[in-house]
């Protein structure tokens, strides 16, 4: 059995007081998640804003191997995140830091 653990959805702030939505609280959270057992993850990344964003998928992906080197990650990339398929694909051309 693989465990998946998925940090953050599409869901905003108000979720929950601890939902991560910040660089550095998903790659703490991802962290914890993989010491509880976890053998991948799959993240919403999220621009400095808050707002999901393809654009941030290259610092999420550093911050978080760095936090649980070797372990797979998946990054959503859901239509309603750049609401533009041409953007969608733009952003995607541009990373650097691939997922898993």
């Amino acid at each position: 059995m693989i465990v998946q653990a998925c940090l953050n959805g599409a869901r905003a702030s108000d979720f929950h007081s601890r939902i991560p939505l910040k660089l550095e609280a998903m790659a703490q959270d991802s962290a914890l998640c993989i010491d509880a057992g976890a053998a991948e993850l799959h993240l919403h990344p999220r621009g400095t804003d808050g707002n999901e964003s393809l654009v941030a998928v290259d610092d999420t992906i550093l911050a978080v191997r760095r936090t649980c080197p070797g372990t797979f990650i998946g990054v959503s990339t859901g239509a309603w995140i750049e609401n533009d398929e041409n953007r969608t694909r733009a952003c995607i051309a541009q990373w650097r830091e691939l997922p898993d």
